[in-house]
């Protein structure tokens, strides 16, 4: 089971990081244009030099037609590693850049999956995750348990060839029901991964825990003893 951090600002890395056993961070084209012009590759070497070697790195091309992908690709995995990994939408010429750069040794997402069958197409082309997009998929009548289960009983994702990283997300009860129906990945905002543990029931529980100690201990705690 992994968990990413969808966002590209370096102080919410930096402060997620700090509490939050994440696989990694994952950005798109429109998470980068909010951090304000920012050059892209000197921001995406910072976020890559903050998750060190234990964490992964998800980068999307802009490109739509099959030799641009290809292009932005190898410049992507040329200046960020070969251990990064390159987000391709899965279009047409999308599924075909991921066939090819799959078999040369690319890590690959494919991405903006709405069906099972493009989850099928990016699986069989070898991508190594496949991003679909919980929440819109659920705002146009479709059901993204339903494409999530389908795709969770493939051989190649049953065997881990290729993981499902659930994306879009409007809740933490749509993350929950996207691991329980097979996704071994979701990747949220900063203000979703902050929701798993801010709970008002929690809060209360803490406070009658201190109220209880202190009417017997007054402001004394474990290190006065």
């Amino acid at each position: 089971m992994e968990i990413y951090l969808d966002n590209s600002n370096i102080d919410l890395i930096k402060e997620n990081i700090s509490w939050c056993p994440i696989t990694g961070v994952t950005t798109n084209p429109s998470i980068i244009a909010k951090e304000n012009k920012v050059n892209l590759f000197e921001h995406l070497l910072e976020i890559k030099n903050i998750l060190s070697n234990t964490k992964k790195l998800h980068v999307q091309v802009i490109s739509e037609d099959y030799d641009s992908i290809v292009k932005e690709a190898n410049k992507i995995q040329a200046i960020l590693g070969n251990d990064i990994y390159i987000k391709i939408p899965a279009t047409k010429d999308g599924i075909r850049a991921i066939n090819f750069l799959s078999t040369h040794g690319f890590n690959i997402t494919a991405t903006a999956i709405y069906t099972t069958m493009q989850g099928v197409l990016s699986a069989l082309s070898g991508a190594k995750y496949i991003a679909i997009y919980y929440n819109r998929i659920e705002n146009n009548n479709g059901s993204a348990n339903e494409i999530i289960y389908d795709l969770a009983k493939l051989p190649q994702i049953i065997n881990n060839e290729t993981k499902i990283l659930a994306a879009s997300f409007k809740n933490t009860n749509q993350v929950v029901s996207a691991f329980a129906n097979g996704a071994q990945a979701c990747t949220v905002s900063d203000e979703i991964l902050k929701s798993f543990i801010n709970n008002i029931l929690v809060e209360k529980t803490i406070i009658d825990f201190k109220n209880d100690w202190e009417k017997i201990y007054g402001n004394k705690n474990i290190l006065d003893f």
